[in-house]
């Protein structure tokens, strides 16, 4: 997709072969930005009547809002909102485009016209065959979510923006709805839990914390001050993700720490969150700025050959309750009583419409995720750890079965391991590695006993949440410790479309630093 104008004449095409002039196109387009639901019916019929392509993306920016805010009580996100009003700006019959599924049909070749899903056919379509754009795409679409979602659209509306912009999506949701958990309360007691509860796990100097999914799960985002530490761990339910930063941006345009939200909008499949001190925009898979103060340093750092701006990982282990407190008997989690009056045991055994739509549904592609050759399926879950030449996979299922798995990244020896029911990479002792069997040897607290780690000199390792200490603990003089290398979780198809090199670690020749299954460049 683009907004930049096409070579030559900008009169652009039609589905019939015709040219229109782009001023035609743009005259219609802005009448759907006036607040007037007979003068939108009446600019989509012609749009359908001239049927230029390059409308498209406009149109299906307009059927994902008509189609929320016409059955909130179906299609609203978070879920445990449906039965609640919904935000104010969908209640007026303005934000209502009739007849833009039809024109949709009329314009461009499928005939998705299904009540109910027709917009999320359209949106998966659009992703897919990337049809030519009418220039000022952006600016559009800004002015749109102004109009119809001013909480999303104020955010939107920044600049610099990284010239990929048009590729954000709205994910049907937004801040007047999706509110982080600001420093919340924690407590020692469980009763809360139950062993099988998801939970994401991490330590902060010698104290454990874990934040239940279902707690996290209709705010996406929850921000920490811990141990004189702020934090901000973030989770894209879309690709069932969750990421731990350092909350203290390096470089960054303002001083001290920011408190992050999520915008409710989706960056090739991704969160686009926010920070509340800068209004910058972020990317949640790589820490990164694209819009805003943040991003026109970042650009300029990196125009200059230097590190640009971006948010440091923290470890963290997305686990059950269960093998959280097995290794952290003494671990905080989260506090119930967050003070807002939400279902939460509704995501508690979660089997609602993203977990069978985005997260197990193989003929579904995240809005701005394009279909590509891999060599891992789109829904396997993998650790992935950046470096200067590219992200590295390891795909969980596959180190839990093999471990170890040994590695190289940026030239340095790492090792994959499993982990409290999770997996972790650290830094690998002398090879060639192997493992100590204990139970069925799946280890890492999943009922397959410890993992124990040999190095190529006999000596025997286990794996910690900060470090590859000596089994059990002993250090003997002149022992080193082994650095966690940070890293995060996610779908395999929530990393592929953020890193122009992906590296996806080989599992089948375990101990030995082995060449990788894949190394792909766009």
């Amino acid at each position: 997709m683009t907004t930049d104008p096409p070579t030559g004449d900008d009169s652009g095409g039609s589905a019939g072969g015709e040219r229109t002039d782009a001023s035609v196109l743009q005259g219609l387009l802005d009448d759907l930005l006036v607040q007037d639901v007979d003068r939108h019916e009446r600019a989509l019929a012609e749009l359908a009547d001239v049927g230029d392509e390059r409308v498209v993306a406009h149109l299906v920016d307009a059927a994902t809002l008509h189609a929320v805010a016409s059955d909130w009580e179906n299609l609203g996100f978070p879920e445990v909102f449906r039965g609640r009003d919904p935000p104010y700006a969908f209640q007026h019959p303005e934000t209502r485009f009739p007849g833009v599924v039809d024109a949709l049909c009329s314009i461009a070749d499928p005939d998705f016209d299904q009540p109910g899903v027709a917009w999320l056919q359209w949106e998966s379509w659009y992703t897919q065959t990337d049809p030519e754009t009418l220039d000022g795409y952006v600016d559009w679409k800004v002015r749109f979510y102004r109009t119809y979602h001013p909480t999303v659209g104020h955010l939107l509306d920044t600049d610099p923006k990284h010239p990929d912009f048009d590729g954000v999506r709205w994910g049907s949701t937004g801040p007047t709805v999706l509110h982080p958990l600001n420093y919340p309360d924690w407590t020692t007691a469980d009763a809360h839990l139950e062993p099988d509860d998801v939970v994401y796990g991490f330590r902060v100097g010698s104290d454990a914390y874990a934040v239940p999914r279902y707690l996290l799960f209709p705010h996406e985002f929850a921000n920490f001050d811990l141990g004189g530490e702020r934090l901000a761990l973030s989770y894209c339910t879309m690709c069932n993700s969750p990421v731990l930063y350092d909350a203290t941006v390096a470089d960054g345009t303002a001083d001290g720490p920011r408190q992050f939200a999520s915008t409710g909008c989706l960056w090739n499949g991704n969160k686009l969150m926010y920070d509340e001190e800068t209004l910058t925009l972020w990317n949640q898979q790589t820490g990164t700025p694209v819009a805003g103060p943040e991003y026109a340093r970042h650009r300029d750092r990196v125009d200059a050959d230097e590190d640009g701006v971006s948010l440091s990982f923290r470890p963290v282990s997305q686990t059950t309750w269960r093998d959280w407190r097995a290794a952290h008997p003494e671990s905080a989690t989260l506090a119930p009583d967050t003070g807002y009056d939400l279902d939460y045991e509704f995501y508690r055994d979660y089997d609602g419409f993203v977990k069978r739509h985005y997260w197990e549904n193989d003929d579904v592609f995240h809005p701005g995720v394009r279909a590509e050759p891999s060599a891992l399926d789109d829904r396997t879950y993998v650790y992935g750890v950046d470096a200067a030449a590219g992200l590295h996979a390891y795909p969980v299922d596959a180190v839990r079965e093999t471990w170890p798995v040994a590695d190289e990244v940026d030239g340095r020896r790492v090792v994959a391991l499993p982990l409290d029911g999770d997996v972790a990479v650290y830094d690998a002792p002398d090879a060639p590695l192997s493992r100590h069997d204990e139970g069925d040897g799946s280890g890492g607290g999943s009922g397959g006993g410890e993992t124990v780690l040999v190095d190529g000199e006999g000596r025997r390792w286990t794996p910690t949440h900060d470090a590859l200490v000596p089994e059990g603990g002993r250090h003997e003089e002149g022992t080193a410790t082994y650095d966690r290398v940070p890293g995060r979780h996610g779908l395999w198809l929530a990393f592929r479309p953020h890193y122009d090199t992906v590296h996806v670690a080989r599992t089948d020749s375990p101990g030995a630093p082995e060449s990788h299954a894949e190394v792909r460049e766009r």
